[in-house]
């Protein structure tokens, strides 16, 4: 899936806007600050309400996966999320991928394309 150029902070996918005129309950949030929410979450002890927030969406929409690292609670933390989710609701994963000019993708993470 592409996005427009340049729309990568607010665009949103046509088929979550979709879902949520059919009636879906959908939710869209940057990977990132979502950890940094349920880190938060969990040290005030409020993590399960959070949990349980997140788990009435029908879809999940977890954008800039991958952009960037996480330490290994943010990284449990996520898992609770996609774990908990699985034959209960769909979530998508969004990571951006560069292409160069010749064709190799790189991730936002690396400074150039992998080479070959």
């Amino acid at each position: 899936m592409l996005a427009p150029a340049g729309a990568r902070p607010t665009w949103r996918p046509p088929w979550a806007s979709r879902g949520v005129e059919e009636g879906m309950n959908v939710r869209f949030c940057q990977t990132a600050e979502l950890v940094l929410q349920l880190g938060k979450a969990k040290r005030a002890g409020s993590l399960d309400t959070l949990l349980r927030d997140l788990g009435k969406a029908d879809l999940v929409i977890l954008d800039e996966f991958g952009y960037v690292p996480f330490d290994i609670d943010g990284a449990r933390l996520l898992y609770q999320i996609i774990a908990g989710a699985y034959e209960r609701r769909s979530i998508i994963l969004r990571h951006e991928h560069r292409v160069s000019a010749n064709g190799a993708r790189s991730s936002p993470m690396t400074s150039s394309p992998p080479q070959s």
